[in-house]
């Protein structure tokens, strides 16, 4: 008996001594690896989001278009190609700027890629972009972005002059604004 129990003693022992032996490894390994660093600045891309919406908000579009830019260079997310997406598509409509549509369907495709599932709920997108008051996913406003291209391609040249006088009616009026706030 007293043999038996010496014997388990032992194994006990050889047991815990190669525990001991594989976490000492694995610590070392650690150490000298270090802790695994994040693949993306997550915080830093976070940040450039939230500041991409206060611009949206103010309809500063431009900003917000530089500002998604950042975002989604640090790290690439269906959220920041979609807003990136929307701020394009909002100067294609107000500007009626085609290559700003273009880039939004572009944006819209990446959001896309990335997480097809994806869908925006940060900021209220204009009505028009809205269906029973929830935001378009990426591939709907894609199809909005494109029914707008579309629809410009259609203008007769009397409807596209009459067009482009409004916008420049409307820009002498902003103008005359602007200055007579200063």
């Amino acid at each position: 008996m007293f043999i038996q129990t010496i014997r388990k003693e032992r194994i006990l022992l050889k047991k815990i001594t190669v525990t001991l032996f594989a976490m000492a490894i694995g610590m070392m390994v650690f150490a000298v690896n270090g802790p695994a660093e994040e693949l993306f600045d997550t915080a830093a891309a976070s940040r450039l989001l939230e500041k991409g919406f206060d611009h949206l908000a103010k309809k500063n579009y431009d900003a917000a278009i530089n500002v998604f830019e950042d975002s989604a260079s640090i790290e690439p997310s269906a959220e920041a190609f979609y807003y990136l997406g929307y701020s394009y598509y909002m100067i294609g409509k107000v500007r009626n700027d085609p290559r700003s549509r273009k880039k939004a369907i572009s944006s819209f495709d990446k959001a896309y890629e990335l997480d097809p599932n994806f869908t925006p709920t940060r900021i209220e997108p204009e009505d028009e972009v809205t269906v029973s008051s929830r935001p378009l996913s990426p591939k709907e406003m894609r199809s909005q972005a494109e029914a707008l291209e579309e629809q410009e391609e259609t203008l007769t040249d009397e409807e596209l002059a009459k067009e482009v006088e409004q916008d420049i009616s409307s820009d002498n009026d902003a103008e005359k604004e602007y200055t007579a706030e200063d």
